[in-house]
């Protein structure tokens, strides 16, 4: 089977016709300087995403509140949440108190700043509170303890002392103890395990 050439003329000159109606995107010509065609094509790209940014204010519970562009992840604190022991001035006596009072389906960054001292919790900072920040007052110096076992619990996914199932977590400047009872004959002794950060 022979082609003619005046078949592959005409499929070479409609296959080049299509292919130039399909693209839009103009390519700069020699003498067209390419930075400014750069800048050009960056700029209406930036014009098209910047559409798609909205504000979004957010009342947070004790009077806080927000004002963040979605869905960019928050970077800066933009609600606090202070724990401290009793006569201490801190707003929360208890970590899962603070944690407690971010509502769900947060989307600013709150920190959670723990003064120095030791705190027996469990806790757990559930999936549907994100961007949580813990920070205290130093390594060694703020401690969150606890020790349950997975017999104990009843599981051992369940015996976690400090759990993180959210998104964005981010823990400072603080000790988490693990304490468990190991008992022997006659004699409960205690031993700890610590992670400082």
């Amino acid at each position: 089977m022979a082609i003619s050439r005046a078949a592959l003329l005409c499929t070479l000159v409609l296959a080049t016709g299509f292919f130039l109606t399909v693209s839009s995107q103009t390519v700069p010509t020699p003498e067209e300087d390419f930075d400014a065609w750069i800048a050009r094509n960056q700029a209406k790209y930036e014009a098209q995403n910047s559409e798609s940014t909205v504000l979004d204010t957010q009342t947070l519970p004790g009077g806080d509140f927000s004002v963040e562009a979605t869905p960019s992840p928050p970077q800066e604190a933009t609600c606090i949440r202070t724990v401290g022991k009793k006569g201490s001035g801190a707003k929360y006596t208890k970590v899962k108190a603070a944690i407690k009072s971010i509502p769900k389906g947060n989307s600013v960054r709150c920190v959670i700043r723990i003064a120095k001292g030791f705190y027996k919790e469990k806790i757990e900072i559930p999936k549907d509170k994100p961007y949580i920040t813990i920070e205290g007052a130093g390594a060694g110096v703020t401690i969150l303890s606890y020790g349950d076992t997975a017999e104990e619990a009843g599981s051992t996914s369940q015996s976690a002392s400090f759990a993180v199932m959210s998104d964005y977590f981010v823990a400072k400047d603080l000790t988490f103890e693990v304490k468990k009872k190991k008992k022997k004959k006659k004699t409960n002794k205690q031993t700890n395990e610590t992670l400082s950060l």
